[in-house]
Formats: structure tokens, sequence, C-alpha cells
């Protein structure tokens, strides 16, 4: 005669917080999952209300006030923790290309350094095109390279009778006095 294990004789039963997930024998719910059904703000119907509620809601300025008030003193969530090489590499390949241009966060309405390093790019020259101090002074002296000038803050219009090869503090600025 075989004896039947108590946890054969229970069939498989799905989690009865609707979640399709197979609990123990003996158990109606995975562990913590009796909460949401306990309390109304932890089943999933109630949260996706909650949510559509809240979109588009503006906080006020005393309970951000108080939020702020909240946090201070205390350490944030991630700071002993390093993002893995992989995150890093993901990270790096979802950002690159979108905020360039008009879509960077620093755009001015004109006058970025995207158009400033697409000029570099098109028409730089081996020397200031005011005093004549060469690339390689330049960096030695300042630790930048040269800079681009646009006559007239046309930056989107990549003519070269627009730029100019300047150096990046003295005949920049003395360039941009003048428009």
């Amino acid at each position: 005669m075989r004896v039947i294990k108590y946890k054969e004789a229970i069939p498989n039963m799905e989690c009865q917080c609707g979640c399709t997930q197979t609990v123990k024998p003996g158990n109606k719910f995975i562990q913590g999952h009796n909460v949401r059904i306990n309390n109304p703000s932890k089943r999933i119907d109630v949260r996706k209300k909650i949510s559509k509620a809240n979109k588009g809601r503006k906080l006020s300025k005393e309970f951000k006030r108080k939020c702020s008030e909240r946090m201070k003193g205390k350490e944030s969530f991630f700071k002993y923790k390093k993002h893995s090489e992989e995150t890093k590499c993901k990270m790096s390949e979802f950002k690159k290309g979108k905020y360039m241009g008009p879509n960077s966060p620093n755009w001015r309405g004109g006058c970025n350094l995207y158009w400033h390093s697409k000029a570099w790019d098109l028409f730089s020259q081996d020397k200031c095109e005011v005093c004549g101090m060469t690339n390689e002074e330049h960096l030695e002296r300042k630790g930048v390279r040269l800079s681009m000038h646009c006559d007239g803050k046309r930056y989107k219009n990549l003519e070269r009778i627009f730029w100019t090869t300047t150096c990046e503090y003295g005949c920049h600025q003395k360039l941009d006095a003048l428009n």
C-alpha cells in the first residue's frame, strides 16, 4: 500500500489575490499577497484608479516644503551602491543622440555648443584668424583648443562666411562685443 503524502494530496492552487502564481500546498496566498485583498489600496485595480486620478496633479508649495523638510538629513537610498558595467552601457546606449541640439536640456534657443562643435568640424583653422595664435600655443597657454565665433548670432547657418576661428577668451570676447 502506497502512502500518500500531504503535499501530493492537495492540488496546486493559484494565489487568491489574483496574481495567477501557484501557491504552496495548504496555503491560499503567496506570502505577503493577502495584504492585497485586505487592504484595498494594495489591490491592482484600485492602484490603477489611484494612478489615473493623480495624473497631471499639481503639488502645492506647502506640500513640497514639508516633503523637503522630512527628507533633510536622510541619506540617499543609492548612496553606497554602484551601477554595474552592464547597466552603465545600457544607460549610455539609451542616451546617445537624444540630448543633442534642440533636444538638449541646456538648449537656449540657438546658442549652443552643438552648433559651435559642428562649425569646428566643418571650418576650423590651425590658427586664430584675428591674432594668429596657433591651436598648439592656445592649448599650451589656456588648456583648451581654439573656438568658433559666429557673426550675427546665426548659429544654425553653417556657412563659412558666418564662422571665424578665434582664441577662446581674448579674440572671441572682442568679437562678441562688436556684435
